[in-house]
């Protein structure tokens, strides 16, 4: 479906985040504006103006265009004419969620944070922003930029919305839920994350639970344990909820939660095993690996894309990662039995060569002793990565906060002043009080909206979880048991 017109709107909201295109013969200074309820009139009932889903056709997109277009260059006189609009469509129950979409982000356009509550209003009555997240996301985008907390409400309906997808002109690239309210939020900042906590705790909406609960273990916040634990335990929990929260607490990996992760590998619903495999990988504590082979070799047999077949390629790919004698023993005897499984051993295969020089076929041929020497270079490679090595330049805290600056500004962590800085000194020598930093480099990253941006989050998100660790696990890595730091209990 083709997305309607941004130039008028797209041109005053996140013009830094999209490039719009604008249809020919959207602008013809030789024809008269519409008047304000001429305008109002053209936009009302616009979604229900296409026929069996077909694109509305050149001369209505134009006839949008300019009608948007008059009631913002209009000002405060368009402003009223759009609240009496959105009175008389609440009077009416009335939905044209169109209208109330593009109406909110003219709004926005006119009076900033000063409509954050009504535009909050009025996103709440919509069933869901469907194509009209063109109008939906970029404001959202520039309401997170300005970081006051009056536009927090804007950005708790954000979450709440898991069906559209919004289309990133420039790049050709969909986002969809959770992945608009993370950019959005990242944008936001650390600030927000008590709003978050609030959203997982008391919201009735259980996509925006779901929505929270992902958001406070890709942010890392240890204050949301508590939460993070009562949204995975408490009785009639959406399964969606616990899916994140389990996820969550095997990212925050505190030492109190993995007997809580271990016991969901018994859970009936094989979406949750899957969650909880997941989890137990991200933790990286060896004690899973007995737990996650009993549960794989009780699986039965299931057609190809099914839960259960999914749920067994993850259980290999968690065997892979936390590397371990008898959890690779049961990997050497196992025979895919899916393409998602084949897909796991040839990626895992190519990692292995990288790693230690031979395939997974090569590595099955080998001898017990053979075998534990490569073992050995895989780990011996993983932990690399994350501990300072001879000959690593010292990162001093100037140093950090210089780089995060760069950083920000740029809207990358590659090249630069600063490429010197590697991922295992940010790991090993950053300070979990100066996490603010880089979950505001996050933010900045992901301004750039665009492909490229996807595996530098990553890496700032991993080395976010694993700074966060250093407040309350002896070691932050993979290791045979997670334990608390030696000193004062960590809170739980």
């Amino acid at each position: 479906m083709r997305l309607l017109s941004l130039r008028t709107l797209g041109s005053f909201v996140a013009l830094a985040l999209v490039e719009a295109s604008t249809p020919a013969g959207a602008s013809d200074p030789g024809r008269p504006a519409p008047s304000l309820d001429e305008a109002v009139a053209s936009v009302r009932h616009a979604a229900a103006a296409q026929s069996g889903g077909q694109p509305l056709d050149e001369a209505k997109l134009t006839e949008l265009d300019r009608a948007w277009e008059a009631l913002g260059d209009a000002g405060a006189a368009g402003a009223a004419r759009l609240r009496r609009e959105l009175q008389a469509l609440d009077a009416g129950g009335e939905p044209d969620d169109f209208f109330r979409l593009g109406a909110c982000a003219v709004l926005w356009r006119l009076h900033g944070t000063d409509e954050a509550a009504a535009i909050a209003r009025q996103w709440r009555k919509v069933r869901s922003f469907g194509p009209g997240y063109t109008y939906v996301f970029p404001v959202a985008m520039e309401a997170a930029r300005t970081r006051d907390p009056g536009v927090v409400p804007m950005l708790v309906e954000l979450l709440r919305d898991d069906r559209a997808v919004y289309i990133v002109p420039t790049h050709s690239m969909e986002l969809g839920w959770p992945n608009t309210a993370e950019m959005a939020w990242g944008l936001f900042g650390p600030s927000g994350l008590p709003s978050l906590r609030d959203v997982l705790g008391t919201s009735p909406d259980s996509v925006a639970r779901a929505g929270a609960a992902y958001l406070l273990g890709l942010f890392a916040d240890p204050a949301a344990l508590p939460a993070l634990r009562a949204a995975l335990t408490a009785p009639n929990q959406p399964p969606r909820v616990r899916e994140k929260a389990a996820l969550a607490l095997g990212r925050l990996g505190h030492p109190a939660d993995f007997d809580l992760l271990a016991q969901l590998l018994h859970d009936a619903d094989p979406r949750m095993v899957h969650a909880a495999a997941s989890a137990l990988d991200e933790y990286g504590d060896l004690r899973a690996v007995p737990p996650l082979v009993a549960r794989l070799q009780s699986l039965p047999p299931a057609r190809e894309g099914s839960p259960v077949a999914v749920l067994r390629a993850e259980i290999v790919s968690v065997l892979f990662h936390l590397t371990t004698e008898a959890g690779w023993q049961v990997l050497v005897r196992y025979e895919p039995r899916s393409k998602r499984e084949r897909e796991v051993f040839d990626r895992e295969s190519v990692h292995l060569k990288e790693t230690a020089g031979v395939t997974w076929d090569e590595y099955r041929r080998l001898s017990p002793a053979e075998q534990a020497r490569i073992r050995a270079q895989t780990i011996a490679a993983r932990d690399r990565r994350e501990q300072l090595q001879p000959g690593d330049r010292t990162l001093t805290r100037a140093d950090f906060k210089a780089a995060c600056g760069d950083w920000s500004g740029r809207q990358r962590i590659t090249g630069g002043p600063y490429s010197w800085v590697a991922y295992r000194q940010l790991v090993a020598c950053v300070d979990p009080a100066d996490l603010d930093l880089l979950r505001e480099v996050r933010g900045a990253v992901g301004l750039r909206l665009s492909d490229d941006m996807g595996p530098e989050l990553e890496t700032l998100d991993r080395m976010v979880a694993l700074i966060a660790r250093k407040s309350y696990r002896a070691n932050i890595g993979v290791c045979e048991v997670v334990t608390a730091p030696a000193g004062p209990r960590p809170p739980p």
